[in-house]
């Protein structure tokens, strides 16, 4: 860095007292690459940001890497940062690039107490406890709505005093007293979840931010230093992560509209056909009518076309819940969460069967790990298909006299197979990927669903009728 840059910052600051907006700092960034305005923020919200990477990374090497690609993913992502104060937007891009060098081993091996106090000391057990203790809540914290971290960010890593917060959000103070205390109560609810009762919120600062990590990180943005290899991948990683998010949120939005015209399609349907004139008597008995065809374009001539689904009731899981624990239970069969068990009475073939649609299961857990901490993109979603396709063939030879066995596994097949065609055809809306992808996904969703419909008309004909 050049000798005289540190008078030049001094003299770009603002006046004491005068609190230049995140919003218009990014701005001016944006705008003319203004490397202090950047850097203004950076030296802002380092403490958080320290933090967040402190608490969730193995090793302070690490924790340094994440820090680093951070604010490399701010200075990509500037134009797209909202609000006045980018503190809650770059908590929450922190704890995911911790998280992803945390999924991939990290560079460094763990540190034997990396948050060791001045406190009376702990024994190993202890400090393990208390490291997982301080990663979750960061986790859970970047989880949590903008309006609730924003004001755990400022006043409880930032240290900053509930008026000082209340002047930097454009709020008042009592906003910024309720909903801190209401983002507490939502952190302390939510570690209940995952096992910790009574544990404490470890909200702190985490402290020992290295003094040369902000030069560091500065002249690296600026262009005044390269960017480490690591740094370079991990933000890379987060970037594509985020890329992938916004994806999927276009698909649910289209596939939420295409949803709303099907059923508003099926109430006409219905209304029409309860206009006939009601019969007297008691109707003769017979055997039960076949359930009226789904209306819609089932062979469109262009491959971006849509196709109906045999089953709109159901549904594939809200996208913000895709990259949650909750995933997987709302897939309990496909992720193991309800697992394949053995009993006495299975022969050798169902045992064989079992034991394969369990090898599934653990594979379909294991890539949705690594979808959840960023470590791939959307292309693993077609992977899984061969491995969906495999599962769903047990599951029919194990279960194919037992309907109501094999129903609910074949209808988490068909709302999974219902995420993949989102995210497929929000990924070929944007040119991401070519038309032929679509086809696919769209093909193995109706696969699906002939399956379904199969095990759901055991009585049915191929096809449930003639041909025409």
């Amino acid at each position: 860095m050049p000798r005289r840059f540190p008078f030049h910052l001094l003299g770009r600051l603002p006046p004491a007292g005068d609190h230049v907006p995140d919003a218009e700092l990014l701005r001016r960034f944006v705008r003319d690459r203004d490397p202090v305005a950047l850097e203004l923020v950076v030296r802002r919200h380092a403490d958080a940001v320290w933090a967040a990477c402190r608490r969730v990374s193995r090793s302070a090497a690490d924790a340094e890497d994440a820090f680093q690609a951070t604010f490399l993913v701010l200075a990509r992502k500037a134009g797209g940062v909202r609000g006045a104060c980018a503190g809650g937007w770059l908590h929450r891009v922190a704890v995911n690039a911790a998280l992803k060098l945390k999924a991939s081993g990290g560079r460094q091996p763990p540190d034997r107490f990396p948050h060791q106090g001045a406190d009376a000391p702990r024994s190993p057990e202890e400090q393990v406890e208390s490291d997982e203790l301080a990663a979750v809540v960061q986790e859970e914290l970047a989880r949590l709505p903008e309006r609730y971290r924003l004001p755990v960010v400022l006043c409880d890593l930032e240290g900053q005093t509930h008026a000082e917060a209340a002047k930097v959000l454009r709020w008042p103070v009592g906003s910024v007293s309720g909903r801190l205390s209401r983002a507490r109560g939502l952190l302390r609810d939510r570690l209940a979840r995952r096992g910790y009762g009574a544990a404490p919120l470890l909200l702190a600062p985490a402290g020992g931010l290295p003094p040369r990590l902000i030069p560091t990180t500065t002249a690296a943005l600026s262009g005044a230093a390269p960017v480490p290899p690591p740094v370079a991948l991990v933000a890379e990683g987060v970037l594509t992560a985020m890329r992938t998010a916004k994806l999927q949120l276009t698909a649910a939005v289209v596939a939420s509209a295409g949803l709303l015209g099907l059923a508003g399609v099926g109430t006409y349907t219905v209304l029409a056909q309860d206009k006939g004139p009601p019969t007297a008597g008691k109707q003769p008995d017979g055997p039960p009518k076949a359930e009226p065809p789904v209306e819609g374009d089932w062979t469109p001539e262009k491959t971006q076309d849509s196709v109906p689904t045999a089953f709109p009731d159901v549904k594939p899981i809200e996208v913000e819940k895709f990259r949650d624990p909750a995933v997987y239970d709302a897939y309990p069969r496909l992720f193991g969460r309800q697992p394949v068990t053995v009993v006495a009475a299975d022969d050798t073939g169902r045992r064989l069967l079992k034991a394969r649609l369990r090898q599934g299961q653990l594979e379909m857990f294991v890539r949705q790990a690594r979808q959840m901490v960023g470590q791939v993109s959307a292309d693993e979603y077609y992977g899984q298909i061969g491995c969906l396709n495999d599962m769903r063939a047990a599951a029919g030879e194990l279960w194919a006299r037992e309907p109501a066995a094999l129903v609910p596994w074949l209808e988490e097949f068909v709302r999974y197979a219902k995420q993949v065609e989102r995210i497929t055809e929000a990924r070929t809306s944007a040119g991401a990927d070519p038309p032929q992808s679509l086809n696919a996904a769209r093909r193995y969703r109706l696969e699906t669903e002939a399956a379904l419909w199969k095990a759901k008309n055991p009585k049915a004909g191929a096809g449930g009728g003639p041909a025409k």
